[in-house]
């Protein structure tokens, strides 16, 4: 029923898929919330003529309990079954929705714009405001490695962090996942040095052990 969602959310829905996903017990409806148990769940959908030509930006979006629309970065449409599929460790109300994002300054970079902007759109990127994404800037340790964990949609039960991690910082879980995970050990002292810049061969050695550790 999409009438229950926020007027905003139900504009950018319109017409696509909602489901809801729940689990029920001898006819009793219970929670359900695993990070180490993913559930990979597939639905049919038709894309129109416009989302066809750019089917990367056909996204889910989880809504959460209070009309919240969050990005599911592992969405993705498949055009040979025709059928969106993405992976989720809760159950909730799911929608597909098409997100087209763009940044101002990505001109200098054309052959970086498109993974960029499906990255954006995927909400697993962000740029330094709604309209830069700053492409000639260095990256932080800490941003690589957020984004690398929600790319791969790693999940794991965080129980605790390096010490340099605040609890508050948008980063915070997902380094927590990467470090339970033994995707990082840090560098050493239970630190991890987040806004130090990060290296090409440090990039790598992160993505080949995420990649290995999630075998992927």
């Amino acid at each position: 029923d999409k009438e229950r969602l926020p007027e905003k959310v139900r504009a950018a829905i319109g017409d696509k898929p909602l489901i809801e996903l729940s689990m029920s017990i001898d006819e009793k409806q219970i929670g359900w919330s695993n990070p180490d148990a993913p559930v990979t769940i597939t639905i049919p959908y038709t894309p129109t003529q416009a989302e066809l030509s750019a089917p990367e930006h056909i996204v889910i979006w989880y809504i959460d309990g209070s009309g919240n629309a969050v990005s599911v970065p592992s969405g993705s449409y498949d055009s040979a079954t025709g059928t969106v599929t993405f992976t989720v460790t809760h159950f909730s109300n799911f929608a597909v929705v098409y997100v087209t994002r763009s940044f101002d300054d990505l001109d200098s970079v054309s052959w970086a714009k498109k993974p960029v902007e499906v990255l954006a759109s995927k909400g697993i990127l962000t740029g330094i405001s709604e309209t830069e994404y700053a492409p000639q800037v260095n990256i932080k340790r800490a941003d690589f490695l957020c984004f690398l964990v929600r790319t791969l949609s790693a999940d794991a039960r965080v129980d605790g962090n390096f010490d340099d991690i605040r609890s508050d910082a948008y980063y915070y879980k997902e380094i927590g996942i990467a470090k339970k995970l033994g995707i990082t050990q840090g560098t050493g002292g239970n630190n991890f040095d987040p806004d130090a810049n990060i290296t090409r061969q440090d990039m790598m050695v992160l993505t080949e052990r995420a990649l290995r550790i999630l075998n992927r």
